[in-house]
Parts: structure tokens; sequence; C-alpha cells
């Protein structure tokens, strides 16, 4: 049993030396950009308004993750409507 396992794992790791590897071609900077269009992302931002205790407050938010990127700030004195 011993001898046969033996065999087994020397056939197996002589079978593994004995085919070749070859490497992945090596890929530049100039074949990549020619063959992906790569076209820049940025983050789409708007101010949002609320009227609240009497005053006006902005923020901005993020239409591309629908989210606030800071908290409300308070205007000022000059946009209030009394």
């Amino acid at each position: 049993m011993k001898k046969g396992l033996m065999v087994l794992l020397l056939v197996g790791v002589s079978l593994s030396f004995c085919f070749p590897v070859f490497a992945a071609p090596k890929v530049s900077a100039e074949n990549l950009s020619e063959n992906v269009i790569q076209t820049p992302r940025t983050e789409k931002t708007e101010w949002r308004y609320r009227y609240y205790n009497g005053k006006w407050q902005k923020r901005l938010w993020s239409v591309t993750y629908h989210g606030a990127v800071q908290q409300f700030l308070l205007l000022h004195h000059f946009y209030d409507t009394k």
C-alpha cells in the first residue's frame, strides 16, 4: 500500500515537470489603450435647499449616490423671506 502511494506520488510529481509552462504575453500601456475606450466618470452633485425653523438651509446632494455629501448649511440672513 505504501509502495503504491509512493509510486503514484512520484509519477504525479514527474508528470508535473514534463509539461512546459508558458507565460502570458506582456501587455503594454499602448496595447491596452488601443483596445479599451476609457471614459472618466465624476460624481454629479447639486445643491438642495429647505426652509427649516424660519431659516433657509442648503446642502450638497450627490445625484450619483443618492445621498448627502454634507450636512445642511445655514444660509446668510439676506436670503430670509421675512
